[in-house]
């Protein structure tokens, strides 16, 4: 894969290239001007002076998802995760996961999940997931790539790859590609993993703005050996990595294979209203219709009689061991209008919209010994509008229209700004949701585990946000009320907590800049209710480092330590059988401190990093957790760049 994707973005390049010279003999063939001194070609120089004087590289993009919102990627900034190879490690808050770098993750700060109306249940790849929604459409005025590489030194053969190029053809067509591979060897036996994502996607305009069209391709995957875990997991010694192949694990040859493939056809043509060249103000008629299909194993082929029987809870096995697989084909007709006013530059580069229509989802789910398919009708909408030059509302749901009980989900959002002095956002979300379909139905082996009767889950949450650039302050509030709670105990059975819970949460974030001293400090404390909800009471992620600009400000480098606090925190296990996370049987809370040191480098348009992570591990012999018998990676050097071209 890595290797077509090199084949490709040499050809594009070259094909850019290629167009380009074409370009300029046609314009001097027709050229009419009575010049009598010939002008210099400066493309040449042009083109030098972009590759090594070009201090910073402006680029801005959408999401298919939110495509009424211009968003900017700046390559000036040695920000987090530019300096980050980790995943989990580069959010806004740490996500918490198996140890290894691309594995299940989920995120501390509680809120409710992007889900459809039905809803699998396999969340622990959503961070590395690429959707529909998330693929990023460019907007490049000349050719855009950009390629980052991460690895870990020693006898780690880790690395992490990714891939970006748009570009802009002839006749309005832009095409835009994206590739990620992250590849784990692990420090554990049966630890390797492999995740690949590649997206690739068209957007073209039709007589002269008035008809757009998109076309996405989507595909992930995600293989790993699952151990279960490491068996003694008390007695860990985070010592050097020959120890950690020692450890005797709980899954002898187990793995989970996902893999997922989509593709998407959108239609948006502009029917009435004000239209101007660079506006499309007025009533859009769209349609859009996309198919997606899911494949899930976990497999173990050699199951052993005692440790198996105490990590399998005695669940039914054969000759081939244990398996637990399903398939899940979703096809999508959607069909909308929406009427486009004008465009606001308040925090963002938003054009005001207000869109609604309907959507037809065909499912088709075989879980043998089941195989069904059913169709969901849903009443939907979205939009965001300016009230004054100073605030604006956003709001986004959907009904479920052939629902004997009623499902829905709708969030909203107010914001606003005084000048350049605040900024402010306040958000309300309720949904009334049927649990996942995964926490309560099990099949193994083809056979039925149990099928379980669940309510609705009804969720509010509600918070508010300040922000004071002035002094680079942000804090926020948030509460949960969550009725019918479902999650799976430490028997891997489902439990719902019928009365009201709540979750509290407050989070802070700050950076301070004295001369070339840098700090920048994010906390979030949350307060749950119920003991069954698992979360960390305390995250938090604090960085000091110096910051300068060397050899005539060419060079900038930023040297210093970031550490990381998670407080607090009642463990949670990790199931690969049940792709899921589930609640341990555990009364004492967890206490996590790590800290690496870093070194982030910028010379005009490339940027780069060395890492030493995880440095503390080199003297705490005691192993620690993030999620119960995985155990977070020991000390590692890790080292990458990232190298974005124009033209």
């Amino acid at each position: 894969m890595l290797e077509v994707l090199v084949v490709l973005l040499s050809i594009l390049s070259f094909y850019s290239v290629d167009t380009q010279a074409q370009d300029r003999n046609l314009n001097k063939n027709f050229d009419t001007s009575q010049d009598t001194i010939p002008k210099k070609d400066s493309t040449q120089n042009e083109l030098l002076a972009d590759l090594f004087d070009n201090d910073t590289l402006k680029v801005t993009y959408v999401q298919y998802g939110s495509r009424y919102t211009l968003l900017p990627f700046d390559d000036s900034l040695l920000s987090l995760s530019m300096r980050q190879i980790d995943f989990a490690r580069a959010q806004d808050v740490d996500y918490l996961t198996l140890g290894n770098i691309g594995s299940p993750a989920f995120n501390p700060l509680f809120r409710p999940k992007e889900r459809s109306a039905f809803d699998i249940a396999v969340h622990g790849f959503d961070l590395y997931t690429m959707t529909f929604d998330n693929f990023k459409l460019y907007r490049p005025t000349t050719p855009y790539t950009q390629v980052r590489y991460a690895t870990t030194t020693g006898v780690r053969d880790d690395n992490v790859f990714t891939g970006k190029f748009s570009r802009k053809f002839a006749k309005n067509l832009t095409f835009n590609l994206d590739y990620t591979r992250i590849n784990q060897v692990g420090e554990f036996l049966r630890d390797r993993m492999r995740n690949t994502n590649f997206a690739v996607g068209l957007e073209q305009n039709h007589w002269n703005n008035r008809y757009k069209t998109h076309l996405i391709y989507i595909y992930n995957q995600f293989l790993r050996e699952e151990n279960g875990g490491v068996f003694q997991y008390l007695d860990i010694s985070s010592g050097p990595s020959g120890q950690r192949l020692s450890m005797p694990v709980n899954i002898g040859e187990g793995g989970s294979k996902y893999r997922e493939w989509g593709i998407l056809f959108n239609n948006d043509l502009y029917l009435i209203g004000k239209k101007k060249t660079d506006s499309n103000q007025g009533l859009h008629l769209g349609y859009e219709i996309s198919y997606k299909r899911t494949n899930n194993l976990f497999y173990d082929t050699n199951v052993r009689s005692t440790a198996d029987s105490i990590y399998y809870r005695n669940f039914n096995r054969d000759i081939r061991g244990v398996r637990n697989n399903y398939e899940h084909k979703v096809f999508l007709n959607r069909a909308y209008l929406s009427l486009v006013g004008t465009e606001n530059k308040m925090i963002h580069q938003t054009t005001d919209y207000l869109r609604g229509g309907l959507a037809l989802e065909h499912n088709r789910l075989s879980y043998l010994p089941t195989d069904s398919s059913f169709s969901l009708l849903m009443l939907e909408g979205d939009g965001h509008w300016s009230l004054s030059d100073i605030a604006g509302i956003q709001a986004k749901g959907y009904y479920l229209l052939n629902s004997l009980t009623p499902i829905f989900n709708l969030k909203s959002n107010v914001h606003g700004r005084l000048g350049k002095l605040l900024q402010a956002d306040a958000w309300f979300e309720v949904s009334n949701q049927s649990p996942s379909y995964l926490l309560t139905n099990l099949h193994l082996n083809s056979k039925s585990i149990f099928s379980k009767d669940a309510k609705n889950t009804f969720h509010t949450y509600f918070g508010g946000r300040v922000k004071i650039p002035a002094i680079k302050l942000e804090a926020s509030i948030h509460q949960n009320v969550i009725q019918n709670y479902t999650y799976i105990d430490n028997n891997w059975q489902t439990q719902q907590i019928e009365h009201a819970l709540s979750v509290t949460g407050i989070q802070v974030k700050h950076q301070l800049k004295w001369g070339v001293f840098h700090m920048d400090n994010s906390a979030l404390w949350q307060l749950s209710s119920d003991d069954n909800l698992r979360l960390p009471q305390w995250v938090s992620r604090h960085a000091a480092y110096v910051e300068g600009r060397l050899f005539s400000k060419k060079l900038t480098i930023n040297i210093g330590l970031e550490g990381r606090v998670l407080a607090g925190y009642n463990r949670m296990g990790y199931s690969p059988i049940l792709f899921n996370f589930y609640n341990i049987e555990s009364s004492s809370n967890s206490n996590v401190f790590t800290y690496d040191a870093f070194l982030s480098y910028k010379i005009r348009l490339l940027r780069g990093f060395i890492r030493l992570d995880n440095i503390n591990s080199l003297y705490d012999k005691s192993g620690q957790f993030q999620i119960a018998q995985y155990p977070i990676d020991a000390f590692a050097i890790r080292l990458g760049f990232d190298w974005t071209f124009n033209n």
